[in-house]
Parts: C-alpha cells; sequence; structure tokens
C-alpha cells in the first residue's frame, strides 16, 4: 500500500467514524519499511508492544491518526521557538538521531546536542543509567 492509499482509507475511516461507526485501529506502516527502517520498527515493538512500554489507559494508533501524523511538519517553523534555550539528546545509535541533528541545525541559538554514548532510541525512554541526568541539570541550572 502506497501513501496515498493509506490516507485515502484514513479519510474513509473518518467518515464511518462521524457516521457512528467504530473505531478502527492499525498497526505497521502506511507504505513497505526498507531494511534500513525495519530495525528502527523492531525497536518500538520491543518497547510499546511489552509490559516494558505498556500501560493500562494505552491504546494501539487508530487509523484516523494517519491524517495526523503526515502532516506534523515538526521543524516547519522552528526558528519560533528564538530565544528559547534548547536541548537535543540523542541516542549515538538511535535511528532517529538525524532527526535531532536535523533540527539542531535549523534550530536558533542559544542550543545545545548532546550525543549519548551507545544508546538508542528507546534506551533514554527508561534505560535511567543512560540518562543523561548531569546535562540536563546544568542545562536547566543554566537556562531556567
Amino acid at each position: 500500500m502506497n501513501a496515498f492509499c493509506a490516507l485515502a482509507e484514513a479519510a474513509e475511516q473518518r467518515w464511518a467514524e462521524f457516521d457512528g461507526g467504530k473505531v478502527r485501529y492499525g498497526g505497521g506502516t502506511a507504505v513497505p519499511l526498507k531494511p534500513s527502517q525495519q530495525a528502527a520498527a523492531d525497536e518500538f515493538a520491543e518497547y510499546y508492544a511489552t509490559p516494558r512500554g505498556q500501560h493500562p489507559r494505552s491504546h494501539p494508533l487508530s487509523l484516523t491518526s494517519l491524517g495526523a501524523i503526515a502532516n506534523f511538519m515538526p521543524l516547519a517553523q522552528i526558528e519560533l521557538t528564538a530565544p528559547r534555550s534548547l536541548l537535543f539528546i540523542a541516542g549515538e545509535k538511535a535511528h532517529s538521531r538525524y532527526y535531532s541533528e536535523d533540527a539542531y541545525a535549523q534550530a536558533p541559538e542559544p542550543r545545545e546536542l548532546h550525543i549519548v554514548p551507545g544508546a538508542g532510541h528507546v534506551d533514554l525512554y527508561d534505560k535511567v543509567e543512560l540518562i543523561p541526568w548531569g546535562k540536563l541539570t546544568g542545562f536547566f541550572d543554566k537556562h531556567l
């Protein structure tokens, strides 16, 4: 399924829900994953699909959420954060590290980028021994 078809399906589902239909939940992706992307999907599944990251009130992503996700452009107006200080933290091995590096490159000063050695993306959710507490404390002490 391509991204256009996935968005069309999500739009149809919005109408179905508007008309009183049941919410549909789905997993996976709108398009087939490349081998380089599969590791990221596996990392998220290892966290969110296990007791490690589950919460009693959590539920799968609804099909209609695809539209909002497709329209989420987090860097579109990053310059509006000025003059607020920004600290970007990314794991050295995180599949998403480039997001932090791109955001850092586009962000106005003052800004910092901190790479956590050996950490993946979800490692920084709950592996407290990897969380750079000193960097966080120092940054907030300086900028708050």
